[in-house]
């Protein structure tokens, strides 16, 4: 099983996102950020950056690109997507559509091409990958 990033970093972890995020990356925040901070604690002094002010701050779903995540499933090998609602903690921070299902359930539900759904209840949806 594989968590697949919904970025162009294919082989990036959480800990890689902070690193780069501390490294001093001034990339402006999404226009539309799939995923905000949650305001839970306080930012430190320093130079401006991204409102970062979680435990958790979400850098990795912060941007979504669709293009790239099938590329990243593709890379992968994935044949089987399991997709989730989100958490009561997520769920106020993390884009979602009406069911609470993450933007990827999106995606796979508006490409049959690529996606198949085999199996779903009102908390899981998995769906057979034809991205080979």
């Amino acid at each position: 099983m594989h968590y697949v990033n919904i970025d162009r970093h294919r082989t990036w972890r959480l800990h890689d996102y902070d690193r780069a995020h501390r490294r001093g990356r001034h990339d402006p925040p999404p226009i539309a950020p799939l995923a905000i901070s949650s305001g839970v604690l306080t930012p430190l002094p320093g130079p401006s950056r991204w409102h970062v002010d979680a435990v958790r701050p979400r850098y990795e779903r912060m941007e979504g690109n669709r293009d790239a995540w099938i590329s990243n499933l593709k890379a992968l090998g994935v044949d089987r997507l399991f997709v989730s609602t989100l958490s009561a903690y997520e769920i106020e921070y993390v884009w979602h559509n009406g069911g609470g299902f993450p933007i990827e359930d999106e995606w796979a539900k508006h490409d049959p091409s690529v996606f198949t759904l085999i199996y779903e209840n009102p908390q899981v949806r998995i769906y057979a990958v034809h991205a080979r």
